[in-house]
């Protein structure tokens, strides 16, 4: 018993916060409760027991090797020109084109014989590289852009 009020059962005070009385009042509801035969704690019936699944492990990352892919670089040049160069992976860099794009035009270029960079020639154009700048001119050594330097991608 406590604070002068004794319940009997749960289903009393369930049914006193229900139907919204007062603790006053615990006790006329709880003489009109029939008492509980046994003293047995009530049973819960368990829940039923589900596995989950674990959630699958994502792949692994594989990043390609260091000079296995094809690259992009693009390069600004004097006179607000741009020009953009798709490199060849580096274990294809002597057998494999670079693409050049100038002007909306597409070219195709060969790596050729340079003293100092890399140089690459059509029957028109040479793209000469040396670090991160470059130029291009005619394959007669007109300059067409000079002052292009790779752009951080």
């Amino acid at each position: 018993m406590e604070g002068g009020i004794s319940v009997r059962s749960p289903l009393a005070v369930l049914g006193l916060l229900m139907s919204g009385m007062a603790w006053a009042d615990a006790s006329a509801v709880q003489a009109s409760m029939p008492a509980l035969e046994s003293s047995a704690p009530l049973a819960v019936p368990a829940a039923p027991v589900v596995a989950i699944p674990e959630a699958p492990k994502p792949a692994p990352v594989v990043e390609p090797a260091l000079g296995s892919v094809p690259f992009r670089v693009d390069y600004r040049c004097a006179g607000a020109q741009q020009i953009s160069v798709l490199y060849p992976a580096y274990a294809d860099a002597d057998s494999q084109p670079i693409r050049l794009r100038w002007k909306g035009y597409k070219y195709r270029l060969s790596l050729a014989v340079s003293g100092s960079g890399a140089r690459y020639a059509s029957s028109q154009l040479v793209w000469w590289t040396k670090g991160d700048s470059a130029f291009l001119s005619t394959r007669g050594g007109r300059m067409l852009v000079r002052q292009c330097v790779a752009q951080p991608n």
